[in-house]
């Protein structure tokens, strides 16, 4: 189902945090996925992020809803990056 759920096109949000301790939630859009020895996508943000994730990845780090990113980070403090 979570192969399913990866296509390409698709908005996902992303979580990442940077030097300072401070997470970003950023919108991306998967551009490609690959099922080798392991399932893995690409996605591509704005200002030239791009990651590649393993299906493991999928309520850890990629969610399918801005709201699902919010949510696991528990009141950390976050910067939201929307695709505009």
């Amino acid at each position: 189902r979570q192969r399913q759920m990866c296509i390409r096109g698709r908005t996902v949000w992303i979580i990442s945090r940077d030097y300072h301790d401070v997470y970003s939630i950023k919108e991306c859009h998967v551009h490609k996925k690959q099922i080798r020895a392991r399932y893995t996508f690409s996605v591509r943000g704005r200002h030239y992020y791009c990651g590649t994730f393993t299906k493991n990845s999928i309520g850890k780090t990629v969610f399918f809803s801005k709201e699902a990113a919010i949510e696991s980070l528990n009141d950390k403090e976050y910067k939201l990056e929307e695709w505009v």
